[in-house]
């Protein structure tokens, strides 16, 4: 079995666009392994988020943002391994870089426990008092909850490549990727809205129908299983910037 490597990618991933460039050969490349740590995440969050939200209760409802969310964390450190594994020079095995990832499991979710609590609270919240609220005060504390979300995990970015990739301990790897994204905001930036663009896009159109089932679930499943384009996108940046600091 011929072995690839990453390697040049890393080395010679300066600009966005030759990052997103990259990133298109990458996963062309391994195109089976990163959809198949897709479907891994993707289908049980999308699945899950489904039940929830047919269940309709606030408690199950509360449940459905920590699923997506440790599902997405999940299956971003695998894809991160994955990447990490074919770098190494060795075959980015999806299966095995799942296992190694749910091994190490707190580690990975520790940074997001914090986001699943609040807008779990928050969601669970505003689907008790779903009936006193007009659907503009719910859309409200929605887009709130999101734009929490979002300032939330912007500075996280690079926390779960710096605990898998670096011997370094959590506060270090909390400072190091908000240092990262603080000196690449703009990149960090763009780098996830055209990552996530069409969950972002599934996200409105699922918060204008009220989050319902359906679009409750399809939401889900692309928020997670889009988070291997992420990884790819993310562990080029990562492993660029360590380069760069290198030389």
């Amino acid at each position: 079995m011929q072995q690839t490597t990453y390697g040049s990618d890393v080395r010679h991933a300066r600009t966005l666009a030759e990052v997103f460039d990259d990133t298109v050969a990458i996963l062309r490349q391994d195109a089976g392994e990163y959809a198949f740590a897709a479907l891994l995440g993707g289908a049980p969050a999308c699945f899950g988020a489904l039940v929830l939200r047919m269940i309709d209760s606030p408690v199950s409802v509360a449940l459905i943002p920590p699923l997506v969310i440790f599902a997405a964390a999940l299956t971003f450190a695998a894809a991160s391994e994955s990447f990490r594994r074919v770098s190494d020079n060795l075959a980015p095995d999806a299966a095995e870089a799942y296992m190694a990832v749910v091994l190490r499991a707190p580690l990975f979710l520790r940074p997001w426990f914090m986001l699943a609590a609040v807008l779990a609270g928050v969601t669970g919240v505003a689907a008790f008092f779903g009936d006193y609220l007009n659907p503009l005060a719910s859309a409200a504390v929605q887009l709130a909850a999101l734009f929490f979300a979002w300032v939330y995990a912007q500075p996280r970015t690079f926390m779960i490549l710096a605990l898998l990739t670096q011997r370094c301990s959590f506060r270090q790897a909390e400072d190091g990727s908000a240092a990262l994204v603080a000196a690449e905001s703009g990149r960090v930036l763009w780098a996830w809205a055209i990552a996530l663009g069409p969950a972002l896009l599934l996200t409105l159109l699922a918060l204008l129908a009220g989050f319902g089932t359906v679009s409750t679930a399809l939401a889900a499943l692309a928020a997670v299983g889009l988070m291997p384009v992420a990884a790819v996108i993310m562990s080029l940046m990562f492993y660029g910037a360590l380069s760069r600091a290198d030389d």
